[in-house]
């Protein structure tokens, strides 16, 4: 577990201390699991100033409540108490224990007022979020905005402390050549300047790429993704396979990229829906257009099979967090055959309910909290 804190200074001692008892971190910490903690500056980056401080927690046991502060174990300064629930150790099993996750993309800094995090903070179900890019939209110049990247972050505080805050990258996190993004977000990469990146969760695995960085079939992004995608398969023939990023394959939104024209969107079909295919991935999850919408099981613009017997990728667009831009305006029409469910410009998320044989998916929306579109997905092998 990787826990980030940000600091105005740079900590002598910079420490995360846990127990899995509540505690009082101001009567001291003798006794209490420490994780000493890495500091990464900010203030390298034009404009830009503070520390990134971050401590792997390692020795974990499963399904256990942690109660964590974070501070400095020299000066003895120290944050709130905050607590996190762990999943199954080791993740990497084929069988899997049911747990259910939020996702959502394109949120942005709203100064607090975001009905989107109202209503996720009212949950305790989740046992992860997944934020699939443009996080904070932050990009007001090349060099990237302080305050809105860290107002947004201070309006987050409320779930990331509490949930593992799993992020891909988007077009609006890339200022500052992706440092920022980087720094702050300290996702399982391999290494510390690729924004590509894979976990297991409770036996379900999944797959993050960057739709921002090249993926074309002689990046080295390409190589990872399919040596990651086969590899996975060679080990778990029949296991979920779950993949995310942030601009879409398939979205019929009158937004300029979903145009079958639009170069980048005939990039990410040509380069990497095959590899999805290829190696049964089940679900694709992504944003960029500011809708709602899913799809039935599709391969090159093709329906394959049913929710009950999919044949290929069932796509989710969910660029619906509420960012400053506001929603679309408009769709296709008529709608592709592979649209399914309603197309919505209204702000909300997605819940994701796993367990071995099926996959539950619901949309609600921000406006009065309720189920407006679910489906079951059925774990089925078709390559």
């Amino acid at each position: 577990m990787a826990i980030s804190w940000f600091t105005m200074d740079q900590g002598e001692e910079p420490t995360v201390v846990l127990s899995e008892r509540p505690f009082e971190p101001s009567a001291g910490i003798a006794g209490l699991a420490q994780s000493s903690a890495s500091c990464s500056s900010l203030s390298d980056e034009k404009h830009w100033h503070g520390y990134i401080n971050t401590a792997i927690v390692k020795g974990l046991s499963s399904h256990s409540t942690y109660y964590y502060s974070c501070g400095d174990s020299k000066d003895l300064v120290w944050s709130s108490l905050y607590n996190f629930t762990t999943g199954v150790y080791p993740s990497a099993t084929t069988t899997v224990t049911p747990f259910t996750i939020a996702a959502y993309g394109d949120m942005g800094s709203t100064g607090g007022d975001s009905v989107t995090i109202a209503n996720l903070a009212k949950r305790t179900d989740f046992s992860f979020l997944l934020h699939v890019g443009d996080i904070a939209y932050a990009n007001d110049s090349p060099s990237g905005n302080y305050t809105i990247w860290t107002s947004f972050l201070e309006q987050i505080n409320q779930l990331s402390s509490t949930l593992a805050y799993q992020v891909c990258i988007g077009n609006h996190d890339t200022f500052q050549d992706e440092k920022i993004y980087q720094k702050t977000f300290i996702m399982p990469t391999e290494k510390s300047d690729e924004t590509w990146y894979s976990f297991d969760y409770n036996g379900v695995h999944f797959v993050a790429f960057s739709t921002e960085d090249d993926y074309s079939t002689i990046s080295k992004q390409y190589a990872w993704i399919e040596k990651e995608l086969s590899s996975f398969r060679a080990s778990n023939e029949f296991g979920w396979l779950i993949v995310y990023a942030h601009r879409p394959m398939y979205c019929s939104s009158s937004d300029g990229y979903c145009d079958a024209s639009d170069k980048k969107h005939k990039d990410v079909l040509k380069y990497i829906e095959p590899l999805l295919y290829k190696y049964n991935v089940h679900l694709v999850v992504m944003g960029h257009s500011h809708s709602y919408e899913r799809t039935l099981p599709v391969y090159e613009n093709r329906v394959m099979g049913t929710y009950e017997q999919p044949l290929a990728p069932v796509h989710l667009v969910i660029g619906t967090a509420g960012n400053r831009e506001g929603l679309i305006n408009g769709w296709q029409d008529p709608a592709p055959v592979w649209s399914a469910g309603p197309r919505l410009e209204e702000t909300g998320f997605g819940i994701l309910s796993f367990n071995d044989s099926h996959l539950i998916y619901q949309f609600y929306l921000d406006s009065n909290d309720s189920i407006v579109d679910q489906f079951v997905l059925t774990k089925y092998s078709y390559n």
